[in-house]
């Protein structure tokens, strides 16, 4: 395993070197030695001690159909068929229902264009350089980062109120750049997108779902309201705080692979 990371590490391209790292793996003699022994072990087990059972058998009273005391079936190797069924029977189900989860996943309307969409993910400290080498390559139209790849798992999420006298409620959250939405084709509904400025700056400034705005304001217009994020102590860490202004609704997305209908209702 060392050897082909470091065959994969040799082989990337040099732009690439700062963006990968590669723990290095030393070989481990107690993995080796206990590899060695599963393998004879397992070899003696299910081929030497049938061969050798077969040996000796009686060719003669083979053919007539007569098997001697030492080659008739035992409850040991009756067991082992029944076992083998069932462990190869398991395995069957368990592939059918990834299959059908596939296909499942295939059909999902998400409400976002992602086949021209290509995902790379970098650490937090690389982020800006990778922006910065990938807006001058070819072929791209657009370029957007976000806390989380939509789809790859379930969106953290805070607690929320939406106004004064509003009840909290559980919000699935994401960091975004302004382009992110135009990138997926997410349109907006009311009000605007993210500008650059606010994206430097910071700006206490979201944009919320249909599924989002309905739920926090039944029947109201979302866009100017104020959302307020109440603040947890074991919080993860980039966690939204304080009070923030809604600048626009966004087309419901399936963003979050675990639960689709939670998936539809999240804050950018």
């Amino acid at each position: 395993i060392s050897l082909c990371l470091r065959v994969i590490a040799a082989t990337l391209p040099g732009n690439l070197a700062d963006y990968v790292r590669i723990d290095p793996l030393a070989a481990d003699i107690r993995v080796f030695v206990f590899l060695l022994i599963a393998a004879v072990i397992s070899a003696v087990l299910f081929g030497l001690l049938p061969a050798m059972q077969a040996t000796r058998m009686d060719i003669v009273q083979a053919t007539r159909g007569e098997l001697n005391a030492a080659f008739r079936s035992s409850r040991l190797r009756n067991g082992l068929m029944v076992a083998q069924i069932a462990v190869s029977a398991t395995l069957l189900i368990i592939c059918g229902v990834f299959i059908r989860g596939a296909n499942r996943m295939q059909r999902l309307e998400t409400g976002m264009r992602t086949r021209d969409v290509i995902s790379i993910e970098v650490q937090e400290t690389s982020r800006a350089r990778a922006l910065s080498k990938l807006a001058d390559a070819p072929g791209l139209s657009l370029i957007a980062s976000a806390a989380h790849a939509p789809l790859d798992s379930r969106l953290p999420a805070a607690m929320a109120v939406g106004n004064e006298h509003g009840q909290s409620v559980r919000l699935p959250y994401t960091f975004t750049s302004p382009a992110y939405l135009p990138l997926f084709g997410v349109p907006l509904l009311q009000g605007r997108n993210f500008t650059d400025q606010e994206a430097r700056s910071r700006a206490a400034v979201v944009i919320v779902s249909q599924s989002a705005a309905r739920k926090i304001w039944p029947g109201g217009n979302a866009v100017g309201q104020s959302l307020r994020f109440t603040p947890v102590e074991d919080g993860a860490l980039g966690q939204p705080h304080g009070a923030v202004q809604v600048i626009g609704v966004a087309r419901d997305t399936v963003v979050d692979d675990v639960d689709a209908d939670e998936g539809r209702t999240v804050v950018y």
